[in-house]
């Protein structure tokens, strides 16, 4: 065909005949034992980019072995010319013209192709239709009209076959299962260059939903019902089935959640779909063993009850132990049914805590109640502190009845590692002398992080902190609810806790006041590797007197399965010498 040419969805296929001399004169290569051996460079002229790319990942020389026979060679540059036209076609270039030779180079051999892609086919109309029901769902046709080749456009197989796809997936999501292309083609025309377009996808009825059957006995049904929120007669779709998915599977109850739409059991188009459930261990033991330059070597037991009764309640134990922490804590969890985000805990724990600069014994009672409000997940809780403590050769002891609200919201694209991502976090607690406690104050404390992708592999980080503590009586107040900073987590370049106002002998005694402040550039040079650079600023004060701790480094990452390994040295620019320090910490991003 001289002037035109059409180019369907199936490439053909060369006949039977074509395999058979192909055969034979590789075989004949093969065998052929008077030529020599030997290795063929490969120069390949007039192409960048994606079509240089695709010719190479097709000449067949390329592949040729470095010991391959000469009338091997001979054989697959006798190729090279049809394989780059083949290779130029899914980018619209059907009339290429190319410039070969093969010559001796010593005792190898040198392929030279200089190719002149020619004109590149452009497209001359688009017809693209959606025919039977789906004519009349507008989401569907929408998509038809936005199919990614437009008039005008070069012609590019990847976007026509894209564009297929998207009408195939959507077919797929919204239950018209019966879907099926009537007609599928670009049409060249060479003469002018120009292409037409024809898709006709006849999607056929769409399906709906049939009785939805959850298969599990270990909760109530009261507790698993809300997660189906399709009704029998509701048109089919994808996403409500997902989302009953990831409910179920984001709790502690099953291990497996397996979704079976029944599409060859559908009934009057109604798919019935089953939910089988397989039930989770009742019980889950973990134990950690870890090192931070913030804690030293540090090791963790807990223990997971995931259902103590039919009602979903729940519970788990935790003891860890570090260089500057003992700790046992417990908790009990009592749910909402589903979709209400209801949570109700009681909780109770004590430790010893040991940083440079205090010592306290820390027990601590209470109950909390969680649920989502406005996007945010709201916490009220109210416990009972009691904590006997040491800071800066000084004994106290305080008792506290702490009510605390605290609101938080997370938005990220991935769990571990998001590309972009942020999580906010406002906190309000306090106490009074009056309702049994040693001491009156009220504390507020804002923290956010930032996580965005300026360019692939390029992220830029930053995270914000501050806080204020309201009292009259501040020397009462323990540790744990005075204010210090630096180390790993806060201010790198300086060690754990080691910021904050100090007494007339020098020794830190934490503060009422809280800044911190950090902006870092990670780049990616592997898939899981990166490295990082960074500038971190802070400090606790006395009612916000004094100046910012300056801190300013660069980092390893390591992106392991579970979490990011970060290796940070750091300076600490604010101290006489500018000491440097080594920081070690592991966790998600958010």
């Amino acid at each position: 065909m001289a002037n035109s040419g059409q180019r369907l969805e199936r490439i053909p296929r060369r006949g039977r005949g074509a395999h058979f001399i192909t055969l034979a004169l590789v075989l004949l290569c093969s065998l052929s034992t008077g030529s020599s051996r030997a290795s063929v460079k490969v120069e390949l002229e007039g192409l960048t980019g994606e079509l240089r790319d695709n010719v190479r990942a097709t000449l067949s020389i390329l592949q040729a072995k470095k010991d391959a026979p000469e009338t091997r060679i001979r054989f697959l540059h006798s190729r090279a010319e049809d394989e780059i036209r083949e290779a130029l076609q899914p980018f619209g270039y059907y009339q290429p013209v190319t410039s070969s030779s093969l010559k001796a180079d010593g005792d190898n051999w040198k392929a030279r192709y200089v190719v002149d892609r020619g004109p590149q086919v452009h497209v001359a109309s688009v017809d693209v239709q959606v025919l039977g029901a789906g004519a009349a769902d507008s989401s569907f046709v929408a998509l038809a009209k936005a199919f990614p080749l437009a008039k005008g456009d070069p012609l590019h197989d990847a976007a026509y076959e894209r564009g297929k796809s998207q009408l195939l997936n959507y077919a797929s999501n919204h239950g018209y299962f019966d879907a099926a292309f009537d007609g599928a083609a670009v049409l060249v025309t060479l003469a002018t260059q120009r292409a037409a377009i024809v898709v006709h996808l006849d999607s056929g009825p769409r399906y709906l939903f049939g009785p939805v059957t959850v298969h599990q006995d270990v909760l109530e049904d009261r507790m698993v019902e809300g997660y189906v929120t399709m009704k029998p007669g509701d048109p089919y779709e994808v996403a409500p089935l997902r989302n009953m998915q990831n409910g179920l599977s984001t709790g502690p109850y099953f291990s497996t959640v397996e979704i079976r739409p029944e599409v060859d059991e559908a009934d009057s188009l109604r798919v019935p779909v089953d939910v089988l459930l397989t039930p989770s261990r009742t019980q889950s033991w973990e134990f950690g063993l870890g090192y931070g330059t913030d804690t030293g070597v540090r090791g963790t037991a807990a223990a997971r009850w995931r259902r103590l009764n039919r009602r979903g309640h729940h519970a788990e134990a935790r003891v860890q132990a570090s260089q500057i922490e003992y700790s046992a804590s417990g908790q009990y969890f009592i749910p909402w049914p589903y979709p209400s985000t209801r949570l109700l805990s009681f909780f109770g724990g004590v430790g010893y805590l040991s940083p440079d600069w205090s010592k306290s014994w820390r027990v601590a009672l209470g109950s909390s109640f969680a649920h989502s409000r406005w996007g945010w997940r709201e916490v009220l809780s109210l416990a009972y502190e009691h904590e006997d403590f040491t800071i800066a050769q000084q004994d106290g002891i305080s008792n506290l009845v702490l009510p605390e609200v605290s609101w938080t919201r997370i938005r990220a694209d991935a769990p571990v590692v998001p590309s972009n991502g942020s999580r906010l976090r406002l906190d309000l607690k306090g106490a009074h002398e009056s309702l049994l406690s040693s001491a009156s104050f009220v504390q507020l404390r804002a923290e956010g992080k930032l996580i965005h992708t300026l360019v692939p592999r390029v992220r830029l980080i930053a995270r914000g902190t501050a806080a204020r503590t309201f009292t009259s009586s501040f020397s009462k107040l323990p540790p744990t609810l005075r204010f210090v900073t630096g180390g790993g987590h806060t201010v790198r370049g300086y060690r754990y806790q080691s910021l904050g106002p100090f007494n007339a002998d020098g020794e830190i005694v934490g503060g009422n006041s809280l800044v911190i402040a950090s902006s870092e550039l990670e780049l990616r040079f592997l898939k899981n590797w990166g490295v990082a650079t960074f500038v971190d600023a802070g400090n606790a004060f006395d009612d916000f007197t004094g100046h910012l701790s300056v801190g300013s480094g660069i980092g390893l990452r390591w992106f392991s399965p579970i979490g990011i390994v970060r290796l940070d040295g750091a300076f600490g620019l604010s101290e006489p010498g500018h000491p440097f320090r080594v920081h070690i910490s592991i966790g998600p991003d958010l």
